[in-house]
């Protein structure tokens, strides 16, 4: 009886409805003061929830979501972020009791109504174009660094009546042409 006890028990567990912790995120390009203005409007205005608490400074909406048939706490969250080289938000909704098609149907009124509202995003500003370095390293390896010149003299032009000093490294043809021993 005892092991038949602790298999039921184990088995509540297991099959017992648990709450879903489900978050859906986006991350826009609109500064946020916008999207706070934008998201406070969306839930309280355009789909007439009741806001329970917000707090501007933290970037926080706690309200009820009510569907056809049930209510439930709800928040949203915004956090500032960087969104491709602009300043935006990263939106944050969470619906506890609801599927996540819910908010992730909150996340798309949200970026339509900041659309609707401010027009089309800030963009990034135009980077600009790598320049093709290869002359500058040519450049670099021919000068001389700093200290590689010191204790050894430039050759000087011949003066006049001078024949020019001979170059060790300059081809000399006589020597070509001279066979190997």
């Amino acid at each position: 009886m005892r092991p038949l006890a602790c298999v039921l028990f184990a088995a509540s567990f297991v099959l017992a409805p648990s709450v879903a912790e489900a978050r859906q995120s986006i991350d826009l390009p609109y500064p946020i003061e916008q999207s706070w203005n934008a998201a406070v409007r969306l839930v309280r205005v355009d789909m007439g929830f009741a806001i329970t608490e917000r707090d501007r400074e933290s970037g926080f909406l706690l309200f009820t979501y009510r569907d056809t048939t049930r209510s439930s706490a709800a928040s949203i969250e915004l956090i500032p972020a960087d969104v491709g080289g602009v300043v935006g938000v990263r939106v944050v909704v969470q619906i506890p009791a609801m599927p996540t098609y819910m908010e992730r149907h909150l996340l798309t009124r949200l970026d339509r109504k900041l659309h609707d509202d401010y027009g089309e995003p800030r963009r990034p500003p135009p980077r600009e174009p790598e320049r093709d370095r290869s002359r500058e390293r040519e450049r670099e390896r021919d000068r001389p660094r700093e200290g590689e010149n010191e204790g050894r003299e430039e050759p000087r032009p011949p003066r006049e009546g001078e024949s020019a000093p001979a170059n060790p490294n300059a081809r000399n043809p006589r020597r070509e042409e001279q066979p190997e021993r």
